[in-house]
């Protein structure tokens, strides 16, 4: 019985590693393609507007569009606490 249950927790726990670690590389492959656009873009703005540009953008940012924080929420599939980031 008790190596059952600690099977299926493992099993359980794989699978959501597995799930995860798919989110992850499909987020850095995104991030190669945004970081390459993103480059692309700085360069042609400090070419149109001149070096001084990133001061003017980084003066006229007050606050972040989006805010990450930690929720804390029991997985109850295998009953095993996971942290799981939001966006608020």
């Amino acid at each position: 019985m008790g190596y059952k249950l600690l099977k299926k927790k493992a099993d359980a726990l794989t699978m959501r590693y597995r799930s995860i670690l798919k989110k992850i590389v499909e987020a850095k492959t995104k991030m190669g393609s945004t970081m390459k656009q993103s480059a692309f873009a700085l360069t042609e703005a400090k070419y149109v507007a001149g070096e001084g540009i990133v001061h003017t953008v980084m003066d006229s940012v007050d606050t972040a569009n989006v805010k990450v924080g930690t929720n804390w929420v029991e997985w109850h599939h295998t009953g095993v606490t996971v942290g799981r980031m939001a966006s608020y």
